[in-house]
């Protein structure tokens, strides 16, 4: 079972999926088996989700993030943050994502 992210997490991309721009939207598509499992072969982001992906560098938290992203969609922190830490969730059950580092109290 995958961890839960905290907004004190940071993720970055998988190096076994790759990505593409579509519109504003992001199409990853496994170059694995193992990630997002075969009834799941693609996975789309929407111009939101876009914001978040291109954030997942390895260097972010997810609160740095969600607070970015508050800014820029004009959005509550809570909302930005709550949004933030579903993607992530979502992102890391398909293994489209990789923990870096769990932060404090993780």
């Amino acid at each position: 079972m995958t961890e839960l992210p905290t907004k004190e997490s940071i993720y970055s991309i998988s190096e076994d999926v790759v990505a593409r721009e579509t519109g504003g939207d992001i199409v990853i598509v496994p170059l694995t088996a193992e990630v997002a499992g075969p009834e799941n072969a693609m996975f789309t982001l929407n111009h939101t989700g876009h914001a978040v992906w291109k954030n997942l560098d390895g260097r972010k938290t997810l609160g740095e993030i969600a607070a970015e992203l508050a800014g820029e969609f004009h959005v509550p922190l809570e909302t930005a943050e709550r949004g933030v830490l579903k993607l992530a969730a979502d992102l890391a059950a398909r293994k489209i994502v990789v923990i870096k580092a769990r932060g404090i109290g993780d």
